[in-house]
């Protein structure tokens, strides 16, 4: 795999991640096998709007270089081509760390495809922009 362009990279993560997000954050990043659509991939620990309060999530599989090689780094969530849905764990201050399973929503086709994550709740996954 090839890591995107910071263009495509920033194009693919606003309209993947998330619902009502307009421009990249840190910790997502989109990996590519020449030719094909890109993977979207979130670092372990990133930061969620978890109904109002802040909430770091993670999964779990190992982490990939720029790459695509997996490294020592456990815990990344990544969107595979085939998956519908995917676990998560959830940590929230208050609360113990919780598993979810996330439903992955696709539309259209690439390059002009969306993905959008969808909690159990039925809410969509958006990030944490502080309050």
């Amino acid at each position: 795999m090839k890591r995107l362009s910071t263009g495509a990279t920033a194009a693919l993560i606003a309209s993947v991640l998330l619902a009502g997000c307009d421009q990249a954050e840190s910790g997502m990043k989109a990996l590519s096998e020449s030719g094909s659509a890109p993977t979207p991939v979130i670092s372990p620990g990133y930061q969620i709007d978890d109904h109002g309060k802040p909430a770091f999530v993670y999964g779990q599989s190992a982490c990939p270089d720029a790459s695509g090689n997996p490294t020592g780094e456990q815990g990344c969530i990544i969107v595979d081509k085939q998956a519908s849905t995917l676990q998560v764990d959830v940590e929230a201050s208050s609360q113990a760390v919780r598993r979810e399973t996330w439903t992955i929503e696709r539309s259209g086709t690439p390059p002009d495809n969306s993905i959008r994550l969808k909690r159990p709740d039925n809410s969509y996954v958006v990030p944490w922009h502080g309050k």
